[in-house]
């Protein structure tokens, strides 16, 4: 009943103190491979004596630098340096705290944990001034040494063995690689290791992408700090102007600057200003009216534009105020009740089922007990988090919904073949997308190592996000082609291939949107040609590549006996349908029929036997969507053609009962369901679900990189993890957006209006 698993052996050294960081100490994560001197894929019995006989190097992994490595040190190849340090260890009266931050194995082991990593902390606080012994003690520091061992059948899951050690800063790679060869040169039936990688920079590593960042994102702060100085000065001023002519009773001198109608700029100037300020297109429509109760609230908004017309560049200063952006963020007074309201819960939920399922999957390869996750995750509600990537499709939905309809209004005003109107299109898109997105890398080259400085733990090495957007591997990113030229484990900000895909079909919408305007119906077919096309593909490729369904390529694609058995699990070909444009726009597509549709009926009078036949259908395609593989989880795999079918349109699906569920709201029959999708305390969120997609796993990783120890997996313990991750996203969001994309988006709207 047992399906293999793959057991890498490795070794994990343990991390130093802050002390240490800053280019001082080398760190270094050193690959190594070593031979198990078994058949690869070879079936054991999980209570069969070898396993233990295979990793008896971990039981004793102490007592091996203690009693093995020193009585023949004088017998290897390494430096001076590294020879001193470890004697003048080995001979330490008080060494007890060194040995005892050594990793050791101990239970669970056949449960699927792998980590037996020590106290990094116990190594780095093992330098003490007590030591008595002639030559100083010497100073350790973290080193984390992998090896890989050879498959292994014990379950049915792949992972790395990890123990952690603590090594004198004076050793060198070189150096502890010869003492671990020499170690295995000399064990029985052992061969010997070879070295594999090696990450891990000195503390900080001054790329010009660190330098570019720190230096960017330094100006960015000084402008938005000016900003916001410049804006509570404005306030202050302006509270007291009016207070001066209310104490007057004297408004003549207020009142008149609005008679100037120039002063409105088309309702570009007072939308710049904080503090409920009404727009300037509002004041022109209802005038200064003394009676009114907000009449403090008025006057300063006159007298705001006064004060604009006598320094018109204080507007576009303006835009990086961090008070005037963080009130525009959280605002909901100029919010349109039923104008696609709903959208905005969709939206926020979306990204949060987003969230959960890379929490789940990062998670999975830094818990000490995965064999039992994997188990609990074939239950059949745990399948919304296993194939959460449906969620996903919802933001494709949204995506071309908002362009096709948005796009419709827009083209009331302008000829359909408008160049200009196409041209401004396009060039507005990138122009929001873009800065978000490259200070996102530079934080990447820049905050993100000074963290990865700062936080290095066994867990993962500070380099793990970095070294991906090295070299030329940004741009793809930036240039959004990281989609089609993807680098399984090699791409910068790897989550951003939604992005990728989704300006591709930006791009070949006006297409559409072009048909739709000359006849509707040739657009409509046009759309759902492709849409149909995107399914194809996928069924063939699943049925000529023998995949999986609902393929990701996680954990359970790879390591799951009976996938294994009856798919091809390789994860070339499972990302083939996971990450490219040609599998994705089946749901971008049924947005754009949708969003038509909104646009052309401005009302839907729907019976009720029509409106219960649309519920029934979304919760079915919804439920098939998530669930249709159960049975392959179970160990029931579906046929060829079953499984070529559920891949081609469960995507579909799942986009139909989401555009469904949108229309219904819309039209006014979503009742209790579009009140709480498009209730007012979603709207903050919703605003900024761009910045929270970017920085989400920033989050995930950053928390996983500060472990110590592996996480222990419980159905509550998995509660307050996700909890307080998603807690801490829109938390951290709110403020980041306000830095990198909401001055941006005031900027274009004010350049080129509405």
């Amino acid at each position: 009943m047992y399906a293999g698993l793959v057991v890498f052996v490795s070794a994990v050294a343990l991390t130093s103190g802050t002390s240490y960081y800053y280019g001082v100490v080398p760190r270094h994560h050193v690959d190594y491979v070593f031979d198990l001197d078994r058949a690869s894929g070879e079936e054991i019995d999980p209570g069969e004596p070898v396993i233990k006989e295979d990793l008896n190097f971990t039981w004793d992994w102490r007592t091996y630098f203690s009693e093995s490595v020193f009585p023949q040190i004088d017998g290897y190849n390494i430096s001076q340096e590294c020879y001193d340090a470890w004697n003048a260890i080995y001979k330490a009266e008080n060494n007890n705290k060194f040995w005892d931050s050594f990793g050791v194995v101990g239970s669970g082991l056949l449960d699927g944990n792998t980590y037996y990593l020590g106290s990094s902390q116990e190594c780095a606080n093992s330098k003490q001034p007590d030591y008595k012994v002639s030559s100083p003690f010497p100073d350790v520091s973290p080193r984390i040494v992998t090896y890989y061992g050879r498959k292994k059948t014990i379950y049915h899951a792949a992972f790395k063995m990890h123990l952690g050690f603590c090594a004198p800063v004076a050793c060198t790679n070189n150096d502890m690689y010869e003492i671990i060869y020499n170690k295995y040169h000399h064990g029985p039936k052992r061969a010997p290791p070879y070295m594999g990688s090696v990450y891990g920079k000195s503390g900080i590593d001054y790329t010009p992408g660190f330098i570019i960042g720190i230096v960017i994102f330094s100006i960015l702060t000084a402008v938005v700090i000016s900003a916001t100085v410049v804006e509570i000065g404005l306030d202050i001023l302006i509270h007291y102007l009016v207070t001066k002519e209310l104490q007057q009773n004297s408004l003549a001198a207020v009142y008149e600057p609005i008679q100037d109608k120039s002063l409105t700029q088309n309702g570009t100037v007072a939308n710049e200003g904080n503090s409920g300020v009404p727009s300037d297109a509002s004041i022109e429509q209802t005038g200064i009216k003394p009676h009114k109760p907000d009449l403090r609230k008025t006057m300063s908004a006159a007298t705001r534009l006064a004060i604009m017309k006598k320094a018109p560049q204080l507007r576009y200063l303006l835009c990086f105020s961090f008070i005037g952006n963080i009130y525009k963020l959280l605002s909901t007074s100029e919010v349109k009740s039923g104008q696609l309201g709903c959208l905005n819960g969709i939206r926020v939920m979306s990204l949060g089922w987003v969230c959960l399922g890379h929490t789940y999957l990062f998670l999975l390869s830094v818990m000490d007990n995965p064999l039992y996750l994997l188990q609990d995750a074939r239950s059949f509600f745990y399948q919304t988090i296993l194939n959460a990537t449906p969620s996903v499709d919802s933001f494709f939905v949204l995506s071309g919904l908002l362009v096709m309809y948005n796009t419709l209004k827009g083209l009331e005003a302008h000829d359909v073949y408008n160049a200009k109107f196409w041209a401004m299109f396009i060039i507005r898109r990138f122009i929001r997308l873009w800065p978000a997105l490259i200070l996102m890398i530079l934080f990447t080259f820049s905050f993100y190592q000074i963290w990865g400085a700062n936080y290095y733990t066994p867990q993962w090495h500070p380099g793990f996000l970095i070294d991906m957007c090295t070299g030329t591997k940004w741009m793809r990113t930036a240039f959004f082609m990281n989609d089609i030229l993807w680098d399984d484990g090699n791409t910068c900000i790897g989550w951003t291939w939604y992005l990728s895909n989704d300006i591709k079909f930006f791009l070949i919408s006006p297409i559409f949107i072009i048909l739709i305007k000359k006849n509707e119906w040739v657009g409509r077919l046009a759309i759902s040609a492709l849409i149909l096309s995107s399914s194809l593909v996928c069924i063939i490729m699943t049925a000529v590549e023998n995949l999986p369904p609902a393929s990701t390529g996680s954990p359970l694609d790879s390591n799951d006996r009976v996938l294994r058995q009856n798919y091809n699990t390789d994860p070339f070909w499972t990302n083939q349908l996971y990450y490219k444009p040609y599998s994705r726009f089946m749901s971008y597509g049924a947005g754009l029929i949708v969003g038509q549709i909104i646009y052309q009926h401005k009302k839907l009078d729907l019976k009720p036997m029509v409106i219960t036949f649309l519920y029934v259908t979304s919760i079915i395609f919804a439920g098939f969507s998530i669930y249709g593989c159960y049975p392959s989880v179970q160990g029931h795999p579906m046929g060829p053609g079953a499984t070529a079918l559920y891949n081609g349109f469960f995507r579909l699906m799942w986009s139909i009962a989401v555009c469904i569920l949108i229309v219904l709201c819309h039209y006014g029959y979503g009742w209790v369901i579009n009140d709480m999708l498009s209730a007012n305390f979603w709207v903050p969120f919703a605003r900024v679900t761009y910045v929270a997609y970017l920085f989400h796993l920033f989050c995930v990783i950053g928390y996983l990189q500060g472990l110590e120890e592996p996480v222990h997996y419980t159905i509550s313990n998995f509660t307050l993890l996700y909890t307080g991750m998603i807690v801490c996203v829109y938390f951290l969001s709110v403020p980041l957006s306000c830095f990198i994309e909401a001055p941006f988006i005031r900027l274009e709207k004010m350049i080129f209006g509405r």
